[in-house]
């Protein structure tokens, strides 16, 4: 389902799904931000190593709430201004937009720092979610503010009474942003789907993004392990989508922008915008539709398509979501 899944998060879903015992929950997540905590003691090491004979480590907290975790700043890589290679887009020749270099500022990317402080306003938005012309379930999106120093952004879609029964669906994400930098800290997924349930985190250490997941089906526990070998900045699923909520989005039309999600590394830009008219509480709004290409490893998905409506005058909302996929269209429409 690829990008599809992580724009919106949506999950098709089988009907012997089940929700994760907390206990296990716990488990499971410890378990994770151990293997994280590993990796970051490896990467402290070589750096001992390569930089200097003395290095002053700061004591890293083996505490990971279960809820929300919020984990140290990155590390900082000093490849920040090497230029990311591209490839070719699929079955067409043509060059796919190179990214500019990233370069060691307050915020990396020009177009986030002009947006800073509306990315960070506390929101919460609903959304009715259909499936084939269904309405199955809802959709939340919201932000909260954690401390001084972070702040998360979250996403939850959960089924509606009767449709529980035919497909379960509860499922989350949740980021940790750096309010300075704009940086996804840490990202932490929980799907309930298909008779299995699973846990996830997905963060920066050193270079490298690397993303670990522990699974439960039928009482047996799998595990996968990706790294994605990226410097820079780069969004999460949630922050793009506030990004584009809150941006000139005619500004960035012609940018590539990286998202990495599930330890999968994808590249967006804007094809094409167009202003439609829409009725919203009984009224008339007009809306910006927004249609993206989504890149994966240099080439063009043509099977995948997301759309996005957002209001044009005054309150920049996003109004719609919509992907297209294989099983059909999935669509959420904004009700509060």
């Amino acid at each position: 389902m690829g990008n599809v899944v992580l724009i919106m998060f949506l999950f098709i879903v089988g009907c012997s799904s089940y929700k994760i015992a907390e206990r296990d929950k716990e488990s499971l997540e410890n378990e994770l931000m151990q293997k994280v905590e590993n990796k970051e003691k490896s990467e402290l090491s070589k750096s001992e190593k390569v930089f200097s004979p003395i290095v002053e480590v700061k004591k890293i907290n083996k505490s990971y709430p279960p809820k929300v975790a919020v984990s140290e700043s990155p590390v900082v890589s000093q490849k920040r201004d090497k230029k990311l290679e591209v490839g070719k887009v699929n079955g067409k020749g043509k060059s796919m937009p190179s990214l500019s270099s990233v370069k060691e500022e307050k915020i990396a990317s020009p177009y986030l720092s002009e947006v800073e402080d509306q990315i960070k306003e506390k929101f919460i938005h609903r959304y009715n979610v259909s499936l084939l012309g269904v309405v199955m379930g809802q959709l939340d999106r919201f932000s909260q503010t954690i401390n001084s120093k972070d702040f998360i952004l979250g996403g939850k879609l959960k089924n509606r009474s009767f449709y529980k029964y035919l497909y379960s669906i509860d499922d989350s994400l949740i980021t940790t942003m750096d309010k300075e930098s704009l940086f996804p800290k840490l990202v932490n997924l929980e799907k309930n789907e298909n008779g299995s349930s699973a846990v996830s985190v997905q963060k920066v250490v050193g270079d490298k993004i690397y993303f670990f997941e522990n699974v439960l089906k039928k009482g047996r526990k799998s595990s996968k392990e990706r790294v994605v070998d990226f410097a820079g900045h780069y969004f999460d699923p949630l922050l793009f989508l506030r990004f584009i909520e809150v941006s000139d989005v005619g500004r960035i039309k012609n940018e590539m922008f990286p998202i990495v999600f599930r330890g999968k590394l994808y590249h967006m830009k804007v094809k094409k915008i167009e202003d439609v008219e829409k009725k919203y509480n009984g009224k008339k709004a007009i809306l910006e539709r927004i249609s993206f290409d989504t890149f994966r490893n240099g080439k063009l998905k043509t099977d995948q398509k997301i759309t996005i409506e957002k209001f044009k005058e005054g309150n920049t909302t996003i109004f719609s979501l919509e992907g297209k996929m294989k099983v059909g269209v999935l669509y959420g429409e904004l009700v509060e």
